[in-house]
C-alpha cells in the first residue's frame, strides 16, 4: 500500500487548507481524470506509480472526510514526509522536527499504515547494504507509528538477521557432525565469512527488539568457537577469531555471562599457544572488530594497542561481573531476594524461547533446551525449594568469582588450573552444605548442643489459642485414655537401658538428622503439648521428606521452633512416657518405654513468605497444642484443625 496524497495529486497550490474548497477540488479532478481518458494506456505516471482512474478517484474521495483531508494537507505542505511516504525518501530523518501532531493518535492511526512500509522496507535494505549511516538516520527518529505497532516496523530487518543466524547454525552443524568444508583448512578463512555474515557494528545498533536475536545468534557463534576449541580439533587460533565476534557483540544476561567466560577461557589457551610470551599491557585486549577486509592475525594483535572503546567495554565487563558476584552473594544470604535474582538469571532464557516460539522455530527452542537444561531445571525447581535456590545461586558465583579474578590479577600462568562444570558444582556443594550446617560444625567443635539458647522450657501458651473450648479438651482427654489402653507396649527387659535426662528443645547426637536453621529469618512454631506424655516431635520438609528438626517436649509444657527455612513442612509425633537409650546408642535413637503413639500430621505449614502487590513480605508463623487431634493457629491468628493419621514406628524413624 503506496501512499499518495490527493492534493499532490491534484496539483494543487494553496499556503492554507481554508483556501481550498469544493469546487476547487472538483475543477482539478476534472482536469485529472480528462488527463487519463487522453493517455495511451489509461493511466498517469505519478512519481512513478502508474495510476489508473479507479486509483485516482480512490485517493481523492479521502478528502470527503474533513479529518483525513487536514491530515493529507500536513503531510502536503510537509515535502520531506510527502516524499518518505511515497518514495522512501530519507530526508525527512535528516530535516526531522518534532510536531505536535506526531503524539496525536488520531494522526498515527492515519500514517502508520504508509509510513511502516516505507520505514520497514528502508532499514532492511540499507542493513543488507551494510550502510552505518542510513542505518543511524533511519533509528534516529522514532518511528511515526502507532505503539503497537513498532515491531513491525523491523520486521523484514528482523527476518534477515534471522537468516543470517540459520547460516550460522548450519556452519556449527556442519563442524559439530565432522562434516565441514572448512575442517581441511584447519578452519582458515572461517572467522572472516562469519564477519561478514554478522556485521557486529550494524548489528549493536539495533533496537532493544533484536536483543533476543543478538544473544541468540551470539551464542550459536559462541558454539562454533567451542566445538574448533574442544576436541577433537583444538585449534585454538580460528577459535579465538570467532569467539572474539560473538564478544563484541552486545548480550544480556546469561547469555553474556556464558560468552564472557568463554571468550577469557580460549584467549587464555591461544595465548599460551603462542611460543613468544604476549606483553602484559595487551594482555587482556580483545580482538580488534572484524571487517569485510579480513582478521588480523595473532602477531599483530600482540603489537597493537587497545583502543579506548575496548579499554571501556573491558572495565565495563568487569564492573558488570563484581556487581553479579555481589548480587548473587546477597541473593544466597538474604532468602527473601533469591527467587527475584533467580528470575532475573532465567529471564534472558524465557525471552530467547518467546521469540523462537513466536516465529515457530522449534529447532532452535530445542537448541536452547539442549544447552541450558541444567540451567533452567535448577532455576525452576529454585523456586520450590531454598537449597536449590542456594546450590543455583552458589553455582554461578563461583563462576563469576573466578572470572572476576582471573580478570583483576591479570597474569599468566603456564599450568592454571582449568575449571569445569564439576568443579564448580562441586563447590557450589560444599559452600550450601557448610553455610546450612553452619550451627552443627560449631557445636561439634565446641562440644555443646545444638540450638542451646531455644532449649529453654517455656511454660506459657499463646495467649491466642485461648479460642479452643472445654468440651473439645474433654473429648480429647477421653481420647487419651483409650490412647493408653491400646498403645501399651512389652518392652524386651534382657536389654540394659540408660535414661537420659531430657529438656525441652532439640534432641543432640542425631547422626541420620541434620537440623536446618535460616538465621535471618524470624519464624517461628510454638508446640504446647497437652497431652498426658512426652512427645519427641519431627518437623518434616514436605518436598524433600526429611527432618530438619527433632525436639523432645515434655507433657504439659511449650517450646517455640525458630528460624525454619522457607518450605513446606508437616509434623511427626511420637508420644509415650520414659525416653530411654540402650548403651550403644545415642540419645537421638531412643525410644519411649511405655504408652508409645506415632501420629503423622495431614495439615501443611506453609513457611513460604507471603508477597504482597507494594512489594512487602509477610513472614508466617504458627503455634500447634497437641491433643488426640491437633488443632493449630496461623499468625493472623486463625485457628485450624490438623488433622493426623495413625503411623507405625517404622514410618516415625526412617529420616
Amino acid at each position: 500500500m503506496t501512499y499518495i496524497n490527493p492534493f499532490d495529486l491534484l496539483k494543487i497550490k494553496s499556503e492554507n487548507l481554508s483556501g481550498i474548497d469544493s469546487s476547487t477540488i472538483r475543477k482539478a479532478k476534472r482536469t485529472l481524470l480528462a488527463d487519463i481518458e487522453l493517455s495511451d494506456n489509461s493511466t498517469i505516471n505519478h512519481h512513478g506509480i502508474e495510476l489508473t482512474k479507479s486509483d485516482c478517484i480512490r485517493v481523492i474521495d479521502e478528502l470527503d472526510n474533513e479529518e483525513k483531508k487536514e491530515f493529507h494537507f500536513f503531510v502536503f505542505q510537509n515535502p520531506d514526509l510527502n516524499s518518505f511516504l511515497t518514495k522512501g525518501d530519507l530526508r525527512f530523518f535528516k530535516t526531522y522536527k518534532v510536531e505536535s501532531i506526531y503524539k496525536l493518535p488520531e494522526f498515527l492511526d492515519f500514517v502508520s499504515p504508509f509510513f511502516i512500509i516505507q520505514f520497514d522496507k528502508q532499514l532492511c535494505f540499507n542493513y543488507k547494504e551494510q550502510s552505518i549511516n542510513n542505518v543511524k538516520l533511519l533509528l534516529s527518529v522514532n518511528p511515526l507509528v502507532r505503539e503497537a505497532d513498532k515491531e513491525i516496523c523491523f520486521k523484514s530487518t528482523y527476518q534477515t538477521i534471522k537468516e543470517i543466524e540459520n547460516e550460522i547454525i548450519a556452519i556449527e552443524k556442519g563442524i559439530s557432525n565432522k562434516v565441514s568444508p572448512f575442517i581441511k583448512n584447519d578452519f582458515d578463512g572461517l572467522a572472516s565469512i562469519i564477519s561478514k555474515k554478522v556485521n557486529v557494528d550494524l548489528l549493536n545498533l539495533l533496537p532493544i527488539y533484536f536483543q533476543p536475536l543478538r544473544n541468540s545468534l551470539a551464542m550459536n557463534i559462541r558454539w562454533i568457537a567451542r566445538d574448533i576449541h574442544n576436541e577433537p580439533y583444538e585449534i585454538y587460533k580460528p577459535a579465538f577469531e570467532i569467539i572474539s565476534i560473538a564478544y563484541s557483540i552486545e548480550t544480556e544476561g546469561l547469555n553474556n555471562k556464558e560468552i564472557t567466560k568463554a571468550y577469557y577461557t580460549i584467549k587464555r589457551h591461544f595465548e599460551e599457544s603462542i611460543d613468544q610470551p604476549i606483553n602484559s599491557k595487551t594482555q587482556l585486549t580483545p580482538t580488534p572488530k572484524f571487517n569485510v577486509s579480513g582478521i588480523n592475525d595473532g602477531n599483530s594483535n600482540k603489537n597493537s594497542k587497545r583502543s579506548d572503546k575496548e579499554v571501556e567495554k573491558e572495565s565495563n565487563t568487569l564492573a558488570y561481573i563484581i556487581f553479579l558476584c555481589i548480587a548473587l552473594a546477597v541473593g544466597f544470604l538474604y532468602t527473601p531476594i533469591q527467587k527475584i535474582i533467580v528470575g532475573i538469571a532465567l529471564l534472558p532464557i524465557a525471552i530467547s524461547i518467546w521469540t523462537h516460539l513466536h516465529d515457530n522455530d522449534w529447532e532452535s527452542i530445542g537448541r536452547i533446551f539442549k544447552q541450558n537444561w541444567l540451567v533452567i531445571m535448577g532455576g525452576i525447581l529454585s523456586f520450590f525449594n531454598p537449597i536449590v535456590a542456594e546450590l543455583f545461586l552458589s553455582y554461578y558465583f563461583l563462576g563469576y568469582f573466578i572470572l572476576a579474578f582471573e580478570m583483576l590479577t591479570n597474569k599468566r600462568k603456564e599450568k592454571r588450573i582449568k575449571f569445569g562444570f564439576y568443579h564448580y558444582f562441586i563447590g557450589a556443594i560444599l559452600i550450601t552444605a557448610i553455610y546450612n550446617n553452619f550451627d552443627s560444625i560449631s557445636n561439634s567443635i565446641t562440644g555443646s548442643q545444638p540450638n542451646q539458647s531455644n532449649s529453654q522450657r517455656s511454660d506459657t501458651s499463646v495467649s491466642n489459642n485461648n479460642s479452643i473450648d472445654t468440651s473439645k479438651k474433654a473429648a480429647d482427654t477421653s481420647g487419651k485414655n483409650n490412647l493408653a489402653s491400646d498403645s501399651l507396649t512389652t518392652q524386651p527387659t534382657a536389654i540394659s537401658y540408660s535414661y537420659p535426662v531430657m529438656e525441652n528443645g532439640n534432641i543432640p547426637d542425631c547422626s541420620n538428622i541434620t537440623p536446618k536453621f535460616a538465621r535471618r529469618i524470624n519464624n517461628r512454631l510454638e508446640i504446647t503439648n497437652e497431652t498426658e506424655y512426652d512427645a519427641a516431635i519431627k518437623l518434616i520438609d514436605s518436598f524433600s521428606g526429611k527432618s530438619v528438626r527433632f525436639i523432645y517436649l515434655h507433657k504439659n509444657s511449650s517450646y517455640i521452633i525458630r528460624n525454619i527455612p522457607q518450605g513446606k513442612y508437616y509434623i511427626k509425633e511420637a508420644l509415650g512416657s520414659g525416653w530411654r537409650i540402650t548403651s550403644d546408642e545415642t540419645i537421638c535413637a531412643g525410644r519411649f518405654e511405655t504408652i508409645q503413639y506415632f501420629k503423622k500430621g495431614n495439615e501443611l505449614f506453609d513457611y513460604n513468605f507471603t508477597y504482597k502487590s507494594d512489594g512487602r513480605y509477610e513472614v508466617p508463623s504458627y503455634s500447634l497444642k497437641i491433643f488426640t487431634t491437633q488443632v493449630y493457629q496461623d499468625s493472623t491468628e486463625n485457628t485450624y484443625s490438623a488433622n493426623s493419621q495413625t503411623i507405625n514406628e517404622n514410618e516415625f524413624y526412617n529420616e
